[in-house]
């Protein structure tokens, strides 16, 4: 009855009271927040940032209190806020009336990346499907997309120097399949309203068919080696997270140099290189995937 008020204490913590009151009003309440520098009184949700509190140290923590009286959720992180909105939505009870579970939560994850390869280089999923599935990613507080771009099947991600890797004639399977620069950026927003980070993959040397048929170039070759770093400056530049995985299995190395020169490109860039293992030798500064 009456209006909830949804207040925080941060504009920080804006966007997720917003999402706080349109999922209330989707359940059936009149939801509107407040602005963070109004009083929190009469305020019947109440989200606030604490960044010197119990989860300064935990930074997609967060602890949920719901009872006839109120509701806190407390974090010291927007990120900490946010999956602590996507367990409220977890405590809808549709019978034997639309209510909110009671409840008393302190969570926060065991392992700081959690998320789900896609590889639509062997087979190309369209982009509204791959919103789907990001945006249930997020709902189970799933925080990384691995996206695996490249196969020797088909070259997915278009690019500015080299426009014919995405021809259909190239491609093995799902011919015209391809993410252009704009809906890599639409996703990669999609994405941090959702707070999952992207990690793209271009799979070298191995998997890397469609490179061949495409520039007529082995990329452990001189002038693979050339377009290859380019091509690396390019997603290093689109994608805005700290990591690039540029494969690195099952192939034979016939150029001892290849793999250290795509790490250096990688680095130059501000990025860190992940690695499959097995794959080939990199030095302690890279990441390995077991695979």
């Amino acid at each position: 009855r009456g209006t909830v008020w949804v207040w925080t204490n941060d504009v920080q913590g804006v966007t997720v009271a917003d999402s706080v009151a349109s999922f209330l009003n989707q359940h059936g309440a009149r939801a509107e927040r407040r602005q963070p520098n109004e009083p929190d009184k009469g305020a019947r949700v109440q989200l606030r940032l604490e960044p010197n509190g119990s989860f300064q140290d935990k930074p997609e923590g967060y602890s949920l209190t719901v009872s006839n009286r109120q509701i806190v959720l407390t974090a010291a992180t927007e990120r900490g806020l946010f999956w602590g909105f996507r367990t409220l939505q977890q405590l809808v009870r549709l019978r034997p009336k639309r209510t909110l579970a009671g409840s008393s939560i302190m969570d926060y994850p065991a392992f700081p990346l959690r998320g789900l390869m896609h590889d639509t280089g062997r087979s190309f999923i369209p982009l509204d499907t791959l919103r789907q599935h990001l945006d249930a990613l997020s709902r189970y507080k799933l925080n990384t997309f691995h996206w695996h771009l490249t196969e020797d099947l088909a070259w997915r991600l278009t690019s500015d120097s080299l426009p014919g890797l995405t021809d259909a004639q190239t491609m093995g399977r799902d011919p015209g399949g391809f993410y252009t620069k704009q809906q890599v950026r639409e996703l990669l927003a999609f994405c941090r309203h959702r707070h999952i980070q992207v990690i793209p993959e271009i799979d070298m040397p191995g998997h890397s068919g469609a490179f061949r048929r495409a520039t007529g170039h082995d990329m452990q070759s001189e002038e693979g080696k050339r377009i290859v770093k380019q091509l690396l400056r390019e997603v290093c530049a689109l994608f805005d997270g700290p990591y690039i995985h540029i494969g690195t299995d099952e192939v034979a190395f016939r150029d001892s140099t290849f793999v250290p020169t795509m790490m250096a490109v990688v680095r130059e860039c501000g990025k860190q290189a992940i690695g499959w293992y097995p794959g080939a030798r990199m030095d302690t500064l890279a990441i390995r995937q077991l695979w």
